[in-house]
């Protein structure tokens, strides 16, 4: 089919420059191009950094025992629990009961303070937020029972909407 084509139809269907293979090619040398020209670069404009942001999330967790010590469905259930109310545990302070025994004043510096299965001074009954001085406190059964029952997962859900999200 390509042969049937006559060069001068080619012209009228191509723009480009063209060579047949196989036949005489003109004499006559392509059109030299001119050379590329460099664009210049727009000055680069300096905005000041910005300061990272404070984390968000200024809470306390009060454990049982130590985050390193508890199970892995433990600490998967405490992850469930603090990412609904879109908390990273990376950026909440995770102390086991002793440490909170041997110095309780270190709450005075968290907004929140949330326990799993340790008693809060301030706290009258577990899943109750209590309000005081700025801050909020919210005493709940220790991970392990709530692993085991589920009506004391919603009652931790209500509380943790009323403190974290309400």
């Amino acid at each position: 089919m390509g042969a049937d084509l006559h060069p001068t139809s080619l012209k009228a269907l191509f723009t480009e420059e063209l060579y047949l293979i196989g036949e005489k090619q003109s004499a006559q040398a392509p059109a030299e191009k001119p050379a590329p020209v460099e664009a210049t670069k727009p000055e680069e404009t300096k905005t000041p950094m910005a300061e990272p942001a404070a984390p968000k999330q200024n809470t306390l967790i009060i454990l049982k025992q130590p985050f390193q010590a508890l199970e892995t469905s433990q600490k998967e259930l405490l992850t469930k629990i603090t990412g609904a109310v879109s908390i990273d545990l990376s950026s909440a302070v995770l102390i086991s009961e002793s440490d909170y025994k041997a110095n309780p004043a270190q709450t005075v510096s968290f907004s929140k303070v949330l326990s799993f299965g340790v008693e809060l001074p301030v706290s009258t009954s577990k899943y109750s937020v209590i309000k005081r001085d700025g801050q909020q406190y919210l005493a709940s059964d220790s991970l392990a029972a709530l692993e085991q029952a589920i009506a004391l997962k919603g009652k931790l859900w209500k509380a943790m909407q009323e403190m974290f999200l309400g």
